[in-house]
Order: C-alpha cells, then sequence, then structure tokens
C-alpha cells in the first residue's frame, strides 16, 4: 500500500493449496495472517499478480464450495429425488454460512 495506492486485494492462496483441498468440508481451519511494515523500497519488486497455475486451481476451490453447500441442502430434502427437486428451509444460507 501506498499513497498513490492507498488500498488493494492481496490474495494468499492459501485455500488453493493441496492441504485445504484435502480436508473434509466441516473441518474447521484456523488461519493466521501477519502484517508487516516494511520501506517501500524493499518492497518494489513483489508483484500481485497471480500466477496462472493458482488461476487454473480456482475453479476447484469453488467447486469445493459448491459441493459442500449442495450436501449441506441434500441434508434437509424431505423428498429426496421427486422430480429432481429439492425441498429446503428458507433460511438454509444462513444456517450454512
Amino acid at each position: 500500500l501506498t499513497m498513490d495506492q492507498p488500498s488493494q486485494i492481496f490474495r494468499t492462496g492459501w485455500s488453493e493449496h493441496d492441504q485445504f483441498l484435502a480436508l473434509p468440508p466441516q473441518q474447521p481451519v484456523l488461519i493466521t495472517i501477519g502484517l508487516s511494515i516494511e520501506p517501500l523500497e524493499s518492497v518494489r519488486n513483489v508483484s500481485t499478480t497471480t500466477s496462472a497455475n493458482v488461476q487454473a486451481r480456482r475453479p476447484l476451490v469453488a467447486q469445493k464450495i459448491a459441493q459442500d453447500l449442495y450436501n449441506f441442502m441434500q441434508s434437509f430434502d424431505a423428498t429426496p429425488g421427486l422430480n429432481g427437486t429439492m425441498t429446503v428451509p428458507q433460511n438454509i444460507f444462513e444456517r450454512w454460512w
């Protein structure tokens, strides 16, 4: 962050690591984020661009989240397999979140 760029999104990539992807859906995760204030000269070479490999794995993380939501919703379905529909409580997202 600088006076010219007072805010920035920094992707950590932690959610795309193999250790995270291998966790069961209900496994809680503890994340520690550190912050270091450094002179501008020492961080000029730090790139905020994302590698192609990380970008390619993002859909896998999204798929894991979607599968977790689907499994959670399916556990509430009172009539499984009826005409390809699923009946869930109205507050399903609040319960899942």
